[in-house]
């Protein structure tokens, strides 16, 4: 009978706990009732928004959700995007009949809501809405957190679970993507500055980036609503424009309008900015509409001086032509995103092949001739090809010895109508000269007439050569020691100081030991000292005047002329004394 009345009490025992079972949730076997917000929210500034925060699987046979708190953080740690306006029932609350909603916001980012009802909710649906204010100074992509922090419904001892999803509000935005590559081939142009320029609401709107080494550039994150809307690409002076424009394409301009009749023709043919003439803009470094052999004279000048920019086009290096257009300059309308960039001076079109750059290729032959000296007393310095040597253009540099200057630089003997040009920095010298046709075997490049204050220019040295932009070496032969011959007559080399105060040194070269005479004479011709008297000199000669008469006595300021004369020669030359 025990064991049977036990038997009876262990059933009914287990009946109370499955009736239990009924009334009070389990979260093994009820789960969580999913509560969130929507997973991303486009906004614009400005504006008025309602956020849904909707529930799902709100299932019968758990407790029945007669209340429930919630609380929810926006913004928290960003800027404040969102102002919050207040909440209210949503859908679901309305169709049971709940009264309106209680919420506070407790701190900033921070909102407290709480409602109860008489009908359990259940199924699916928005529970409530929240309302914000988007501020008139959020930019495109702001984007704001919105986070479910926690959600408790009925008391503890009917306590129901809930699973939460945050959410993220964002400020709609536009973008635009384009691609840059030169003129010819698929060769991206790198570092490109790209402007955008747009109408935004009456306003004017800009933004800029660059381009990357695919040549790509991006906008991301624009205001919507642009109207108007140009993309303007822009490129300064960078290194490799010096391996890119050069002597090689002011030969090319030569040839082309030198020695074809029809060059020119081809030059302008269709020769509007991006048109179908596919080197006249590279070619037109002047800028005026033509080609002609001064745009080759402004790439030498590029190559001598300080790699300035060409002196037209405002002192833009580069054009960009939009890729759907043949007119375009610098900007493109609202559809144009990709462009075609054109070096200026690069006529050739090598911009961009480092595998033709400086020190590439063959060597050429080069060396400095012996000089010789001018009725001007100036010296003549020949740079010459050696033997089998044949090249267009090129660019030298030379290292002159200290009190040598340049005059100037001219076509050498074998370089009959090549354009020249030279510049002077210091004691080093850069020419550079283009041809239409090659100079070849053992002739004269270029002619360098100097001005030296001892009268010659022993110690001058050829220190490189390049030819073709760099694709061609200078070989540099060995040069003269001493670059000028013997002279074969008098040659005065000045007066130094000059002005001078006290005293001044009288230099001058005789080639024989002649009997020599040297006076000294005022502005009025009267002779106001005698330094030399029928000696015999030669070689080298040096005299020193002090100021003074053959008295002793001090001279006034003024111009004085010293007159030398050596057996059938005689030379006079000014200076002037300043006290």
């Amino acid at each position: 009978m025990m064991m049977q009345r036990s038997g009876l009490a262990v059933a009914a025992l287990a009946a109370l706990i499955a009736f239990a079972g009924m009334l009070v949730p389990s979260a093994a076997s009820a789960g969580c009732i999913n509560v969130y917000v929507p997973e991303t929210t486009e906004v614009n500034p400005g504006t008025q928004i309602s956020i849904p925060v909707t529930v799902s699987d709100v299932a019968q046979g758990v407790w029945p959700i007669y209340s429930f708190e919630l609380e929810i953080e926006y913004c928290t740690g960003q800027d404040a995007m969102l102002t919050f306006t207040g909440a209210s029932n949503g859908p679901m609350l309305d169709a049971a009949g709940w009264p309106s909603l209680t919420y506070f916001e407790w701190r900033a980012g921070g909102v407290k809501l709480a409602n109860a009802g008489s009908i359990p909710l259940s199924g699916d649906g928005v529970l409530i809405n929240l309302n914000f204010t988007v501020s008139a100074g959020a930019q495109p992509c702001d984007v704001c957190d919105l986070n479910i922090v926690s959600m408790v419904a009925n008391d503890a001892a009917q306590a129901v679970d809930f699973c939460t999803d945050d959410g993220q509000i964002y400020v709609g935005a536009d973008s635009r993507t384009g691609h840059i590559k030169y003129r010819d081939g698929d060769r991206p142009v790198p570092k490109v500055k790209v402007r955008l320029y747009a109408d935004l609401n009456g306003s004017s709107y800009q933004r800029t980036t660059w381009t990357d080494a695919n040549g790509d550039y991006h906008f991301t994150c624009l205001p919507k609503g642009l109207a108007n809307a140009r993309v303007v690409p822009s490129k300064s002076y960078d290194q490799d424009v010096e391996t890119a424009v050069g002597t090689a394409d002011a030969s090319i301009i030569l040839r082309r309008t030198v020695m074809n009749p029809n060059a020119n023709a081809y030059f302008r043919e269709g020769a509007t900015l991006c048109g179908n003439a596919q080197d006249f803009e590279a070619a037109d470094t002047a800028g005026d509409g033509d080609i002609s052999a001064y745009d080759a004279s402004l790439l030498l000048q590029f190559a001598v001086l300080a790699r300035s920019h060409m002196p037209a086009w405002d002192g833009r290096d580069w054009i960009f032509c939009a890729e759907d257009s043949e007119n375009m300059w610098n900007e493109g309308p609202t559809d144009t995103t990709d462009f075609t960039a054109i070096l200026i001076g690069d006529v050739n079109r090598n911009w961009g092949r480092p595998e033709l750059g400086k020190g590439v290729g063959g060597s050429v032959d080069v060396h400095l001739a012996r000089g010789s000296v001018a009725e001007d007393g100036s010296v003549l310095l020949p740079i010459e090809l050696g033997s089998g040597s044949a090249v267009s253009n090129g660019v030298l540099e030379l290292r002159l010895p200290a009190g040598v200057n340049l005059v100037r630089a001219t076509a050498g003997s074998g370089a009959h109508g090549a354009l020249v040009a030279a510049n002077q920095d210091g004691k080093t010298v850069r020419v550079a000269f283009a041809r239409a046709a090659n100079v070849e075997n053992e002739s004269g490049l270029v002619t360098l007439r100097l001005r030296s204050n001892s009268g010659d220019v022993e110690g001058a040295e050829l220190v490189s050569a390049s030819f073709e932009d760099g694709q061609v070496r200078g070989s540099i032969g060995q040069m003269n020691q001493t670059n000028l011959p013997a002279s074969d007559t008098l040659r005065l080399m000045g007066n130094r100081p000059n002005p001078f105060n006290p005293q001044t040194s009288i230099r001058f070269y005789l080639p024989d030991r002649v009997k020599t005479s040297v006076y000294i004479y005022d502005q009025a011709g009267h002779r106001v000292r005698t330094l030399v008297n029928n000696e015999a000199l030669s070689g080298d000669v040096s005299l020193v005047w002090n100021g003074t008469n053959d008295s002793g006595r001090s001279v006034a300021s003024g111009v004085y002329y010293y007159q030398v004369k050596a057996g059938m020669w005689s030379s006079t030359a000014k200076m002037t004394l300043v006290k």
